[in-house]
């Protein structure tokens, strides 16, 4: 199966910041807790856009958003959160 996440969007205009979904998607694959994600964006007044993660939890892992939003803030600058 192709992979055309990449295609679709290259990055989000947020304000005066550019987010690229792949970064946000490899960010959030590197945690041993995440088997797959897709990050898309979705409308916002203020933003024109914001990230939105779908997370796919490995088989037993208990992981919540709240952790992976941690996790994700720990590495990246704030405008980063999914």
């Amino acid at each position: 199966m192709a992979d055309c996440r990449s295609a679709a969007v290259n990055t989000y205009d947020l304000t005066t910041f550019q987010v690229a979904p792949t970064e946000l998607e490899a960010l959030l694959l590197a945690h041993a807790d995440v088997s797959d994600a897709l990050v898309v964006g979705v409308p916002d007044i203020d933003a024109g856009e914001l990230p939105m993660a779908f997370v796919v939890r490995r088989d037993g892992s208990m992981i919540t958003e709240d952790q992976l939003q941690a996790f994700v803030a720990g590495r990246q600058c704030y405008v980063y959160h999914p």
